[in-house]
């Protein structure tokens, strides 16, 4: 593909709005950030808490102007001169001097044309790419091939460069890595092939297998703390062998684990005063959003017969009544996400589960819900390294076939990814009350 053609292909991206990409952004809810590696670094200072509030009100107007952008096709310059004049408007512009935890002063910088191009270029990017790559799963069944496409100019870094044109199948590890964008400032792309267009391309189609690795990476000087990196070796055309690195923050599919960004959004609220917190919390929670997302999300499994893909997104945030009675509990979670994965449905709904356990498909949508608003919770303290919460609800009378009179929906604490720790949903299923109230392992705590 020539250098043309590629730039074309970008510009096609930022010019037409994608009902994917705008779905996308739009059901992040209020999770825009302006600087991942940013906000690690920052974790330390605890007191900045006009500056924060300030922050989270940014994160609803920036959202709001982005969706704008995408909705009425505003042009790269429309758009960054609407942000920055929003951010100038409310104050959030230049450097400020703030008091930290320690009672001395530290100078932050908010606002700035360099942020502003970095807001714009990667969350529009990523609301694309996104949306680009569910898509592109879409169509794997006749299309299973992905292509990687880095755009050839002087800026383009030498490894994004090796890794242009490499072709791995769509359900290659790698893709969970290192798609699109996997760094500050890449433009690279992904394209579906079929196997006749690899054959008659000459392409070959290569593994992940022995040459996908992690390491990590400092991404706070003053603490030392870290964060896992994707490292990829590979060669580029003259067969020098190359490790590709993705940016710290960028190892992750946004359209794949899109539930990434709800961790990134509460670490950088995770130590604020805790009214602040709860008050975040709970939007993240109850977002109409987040609701709708996790329905299309049921929605696409189902009309897929259950295929799985590997896919997982967020259902909900624990509320704060909920983490405050498992600190009661001395249980702490590293996040309050939680994350559904497309296995699981399958799991819940299908042939596996028992019949008299299984619940109905309506009965699965009703999850987000159940999680939300409970009957009554129960710590499942079976696995003491492997806790769940119950989330409980009765059924309606018309839904009560046998001694069954209740839905439970499990959901496992601290389940540990590669990249962050998260709380997946286990399982749902119908059981009895009573019996569920005399289990020795079971402890209500709500």
């Amino acid at each position: 593909m020539t250098k043309a053609k590629q730039d074309i292909d970008v510009k096609q991206m930022f010019d037409l709005p994608p009902e994917k990409a705008i779905s996308y952004l739009q059901n992040k809810g209020y999770k825009i950030t302006n600087d991942w590696r940013e906000l690690w670094e920052d974790a330390h200072a605890k007191s900045f808490t006009i500056a924060k509030m300030t922050k989270l009100q940014m994160l609803k107007d920036t959202k709001n102007t982005l969706e704008t952008a995408l909705k009425e096709g505003w042009g790269e310059a429309q758009t960054k001169r609407e942000l920055k004049n929003m951010f100038k408007s409310k104050g959030w512009w230049g450097k400020k001097t703030i008091i930290d935890e320690n009672g001395e002063e530290k100078e932050i910088q908010l606002g700035s044309n360099y942020r502003v191009n970095t807001i714009y270029r990667q969350n529009i990017q990523s609301a694309f790419n996104a949306g680009r790559y569910l898509e592109q799963l879409e169509d794997v069944d006749f299309a299973p091939y992905f292509q990687y496409e880095a755009i050839l100019d002087e800026r383009t870094r030498p490894e994004h460069r090796a890794l242009n044109d490499k072709v791995f199948r769509y359900d290659d590890p790698i893709w969970a890595y290192i798609y699109p964008p996997n760094g500050w400032g890449c433009r690279c792309i992904v394209r579906n092939l079929t196997e006749d267009e690899v054959k008659n391309k000459g392409l070959k189609v290569e593994k992940s297998d022995g040459k996908l690795s992690f390491k990590e990476v400092i991404i706070n000087k003053d603490t030392g703390d870290t964060k896992p990196v994707a490292v990829f070796k590979t060669e580029d055309m003259s067969g020098r062998i190359l490790n590709f690195q993705t940016d710290a923050g960028w190892s992750s599919n946004v359209g794949k684990a899109a539930w990434n960004i709800d961790v990134l959004a509460y670490n950088s609220i995770k130590d604020m005063p805790q009214n602040i917190k709860d008050k975040f919390i709970s939007e993240m929670a109850q977002n109409i959003h987040s609701q709708k997302v996790y329905t299309n999300f049921i929605d696409k499994i189902l009309k897929n017969g259950l295929k799985t893909q590997g896919i997982e997104k967020t259902v909900t945030w624990l509320q704060p009544n909920v983490l405050d009675a498992l600190n009661e509990q001395k249980i702490t979670p590293k996040t309050p996400v939680v994350v559904m994965q497309d296995d699981r449905v399958g799991h819940i709904v299908g042939d596996v589960k028992v019949a008299k356990q299984k619940i109905s498909e309506n009965q699965l949508y009703t999850i987000y819900d159940i999680i939300n608003n409970p009957d009554e919770i129960y710590l499942d303290k079976t696995n003491e390294k492997n806790m769940s919460l119950l989330f409980v609800r009765t059924l309606n009378p018309e839904e009560i076939t046998d001694k069954r009179d209740c839905i439970k929906v499990a959901v496992k604490l601290n389940k540990t990814n590669k990249k962050e720790p998260v709380n997946y949903i286990a399982t749902a299923g119908r059981v009895n009350h009573m019996a569920l109230t005399k289990d020795k392992n079971y402890k209500k705590i709500e």
